[in-house]
């Protein structure tokens, strides 16, 4: 079981990446690591932005370090459930061309 002095630190690790982000995003100092993909790199990929209440952003943060993932990975989770729910097939069954 990690301590609580590992927690904080990989929590603090995170806070400086996200921090870096949103500098780049804002326009500051980009560099490599953190350098924009253009569509062609990604064609199949749409980007979209969710706005999150802090304790829903939180959670998914907790969840996402305890288990190893990315909070991406969470909330495709998510979707990909809301999809069946509603009679559509999976995530990869939409990438591999399923209709509903």
């Amino acid at each position: 079981m990690l301590g609580e002095g590992s927690n904080k630190a990989a929590v603090q690790g995170y806070d400086r990446r996200r921090a870096a982000s949103a500098l780049r995003s804002a326009g500051g100092p980009a560099t490599s690591v953190g350098a924009a993909r253009t569509q062609t790199e990604r064609p199949s990929i749409v980007h979209t932005s969710l706005y999150l209440p802090e304790p829903v952003y939180e959670a998914l943060r907790k969840i996402a370090f305890e288990e190893r993932l990315k909070i991406h990975d969470v909330v495709l989770e998510g979707i990909d459930l809301a999809l069946r729910r509603r009679g559509y097939p999976s995530i990869e069954g939409l990438k591999a061309g399923k209709k509903r």
